[in-house]
């Protein structure tokens, strides 16, 4: 009779193993979908193309800045010589 208590504690034993892991699997978290290289390359040369037009449209900012300051400087230079007279 010992040795059938002895199974029967190591099935009990292994099927209580078996129940941990079980629900050990059911508690993980579901696995976050994670974009493949693919998409990620996408993405990269989709941002790359939103920088390099805004990187345009700064130039084009900055060189009509430089065009006021130029015209704001030839127009004090000219008060100035008018004032001068």
């Amino acid at each position: 009779m010992k040795k059938e208590e002895k199974e029967r504690a190591k099935q009990i034993n292994f099927l209580e193993n078996e129940i941990v892991k079980l629900q050990a699997e059911v508690d993980r978290p579901p696995p976050v979908d994670l974009p493949n290289d693919e998409e990620l390359k996408d993405q990269q040369r989709q941002l790359n193309l939103e920088k390099n037009a805004l990187a345009t449209r700064i130039d084009e900012f900055n060189g009509k800045m430089s065009e006021i300051a130029n015209k704001k400087a030839a127009a004090k230079s000219e008060y100035d010589v008018s004032e001068q007279r």
